[in-house]
C-alpha cells in the first residue's frame, strides 16, 4: 500500500509462505516470488524479467 503512495509501478511481493502472497497481491503486489528452496531457479529468472523491463522503462523515460 506504500508503494502505491509513492506512486511505485512494480510492487513485487516475497516470501515462503503462499497464503501470505496471495495477502499481499490482495493488498495491491503487482508481482510476488516464492523462494522456498526448490524454487530457486524461478527466482533468479523473475527478478532477472523485472530488472530488464525496469531498465527499459528508465531508458525510454530519460
Amino acid at each position: 500500500m506504500a508503494a502505491d503512495i509513492a506512486n511505485h509501478t512494480q510492487n513485487i511481493a516475497v516470501d515462503l509462505d503462499d497464503s501470505r502472497l496471495e495477502l499481499a497481491r490482495d493488498l495491491g503486489a503487482t508481482g510476488d516470488i516464492n523462494t522456498t528452496i526448490d524454487k530457486l531457479a524461478e527466482v533468479g529468472t523473475a527478478l532477472t524479467a523485472v530488472t530488464l523491463r525496469l531498465r527499459r522503462r528508465h531508458r525510454c523515460a530519460s
